[in-house]
């Protein structure tokens, strides 16, 4: 789990220095990798997360974005 917030880290990273006007540390220009790379090990971990759970991680997703398609999205309360 630590691991998978880590690599979401780095992923926010590659975002910030590719995606954004926000600075990054120009030094470490060369730890920053691309957000794709990013995005696969954030996916990779998540994988290995599931595997050692024994979840189906397309089974979760399909099963959970069914109840988003069916759910009621208000914009205008905060509190949903």
């Amino acid at each position: 789990m630590l691991l998978l917030i880590e690599k979401v880290g780095e992923l926010a990273k590659a975002i910030r220095k590719e995606k954004t006007n926000m600075c990054i540390d120009k030094s470490k220009i060369k730890n920053y990798d691309t957000v794709e790379n990013e995005i696969a090990d954030v996916f990779i971990v998540l994988s290995s997360i599931c595997n050692t759970l024994n979840i189906n991680l397309f089974n979760a997703f399909y099963e959970k974005e069914q109840i988003n398609v069916e759910r009621f999205w208000n914009n205008d309360n905060k509190n949903n």
